[in-house]
Parts: C-alpha cells; sequence; structure tokens
C-alpha cells in the first residue's frame, strides 16, 4: 500500500477539482449558457493548475513537505477555491449577494499562496550545515540516474549512449 504523502494529496485534489472544472465546462456547452465561463476558468486555473504546482513543489523539495504548514497551504488553498467557485457562478447568474463570499474565497486562496511562500523561503528543520556536509560530499559520476539509456529515449535524447 502506498503511503499518502502531501504531494500525492495535492496531486488528488488537483484532480478532483480539473474534473470538475471540465464537467462545468461541459455542461456550458450543452446549456449553450457561457455566463460562468470566468468561475469555470477560475477553478481550472486556481483548481488544477495552482494546486499542481504546489503538489509539484513538495513533491521535489520533501524536506519542505514535512510539519503542517504544507497541510495548511493545502486546506486554505482547497477550501478557497472550492468556495469560490459556486459563489462566483451564482455572482455571474445574477446573484450580487454571493459576492461577499467571493471576496472571502478569494483572501482564502490568497492566503494559502502567502503560506506557500513560506514554504517556499522558510529553511527546512535540519539544514544547519547543509552547504558545508555538501562540499565534502563526494561528487556524482554521471548526471543520468540508474538506467540512463532509458532515460535518455524518454526525454528525446536518442543520440546519448552509455
Amino acid at each position: 500500500m502506498m503511503r499518502n504523502s502531501i504531494g500525492n494529496l495535492y496531486f488528488k485534489t488537483a484532480i478532483v477539482l480539473l474534473l470538475t472544472g471540465m464537467a462545468a465546462g461541459i455542461a456550458m456547452a450543452a446549456s449553450g449558457n457561457h455566463s460562468i465561463y470566468s468561475a469555470h476558468a477560475h477553478l481550472n486555473l486556481l483548481g488544477f493548475v495552482v494546486t499542481s504546482i504546489y503538489g509539484g513543489y513538495f513533491t521535489m523539495f520533501p524536506a519542505k513537505a514535512a510539519g503542517p504548514l504544507p497541510k495548511a497551504v493545502l486546506g486554505l488553498h482547497a477550501a478557497g477555491t472550492v468556495a469560490m467557485f459556486p459563489s462566483l457562478s451564482l455572482v455571474l447568474l445574477g446573484h450580487e449577494a454571493m459576492e461577499p463570499v467571493v471576496a472571502v474565497a478569494s483572501i482564502i486562496v490568497f492566503l494559502g499562496a502567502v503560506t506557500f511562500a513560506v514554504a517556499v523561503f522558510r529553511e527546512p528543520k535540519g539544514s544547519e550545515g547543509i552547504n558545508e556536509r555538501s562540499k565534502q560530499a563526494k561528487p556524482e559520476t554521471s548526471w543520468w540516474p540508474d538506467k540512463s539509456h532509458e532515460a535518455a529515449m524518454i526525454f528525446g535524447f536518442a543520440h546519448y549512449q552509455n
């Protein structure tokens, strides 16, 4: 059984939001009413693209994925995005009374982005002296991972030879 890492949770959230955004797009096309296209675009951009980027970052930098901060980013970002889509859709359909909900949701998404910035710029715990240790580390002999020929083919470097 695979452990549910924070990066994996980001990607699962992104996929659910992508499918929701795509369903909204299909519903707009089927009805011929595209009045909520802006909410649809917000959901796809914030819900899929930004959530995927956040998840990719925490996957690439596992030391920064430790602790409660990445979970706070996901909670704020997902809650704000999920609240924004229906409330913005209602505003676009003429229900101006939902504008405060859109405003609060936008602020929550913004706070998620600020929290993400804190996660990016903070030094992970236990990173003191990491530059000194890395200077003493033995250099790698090759920049290709194991099975480098397969990696070369995947990335389109067919001319690469061992």
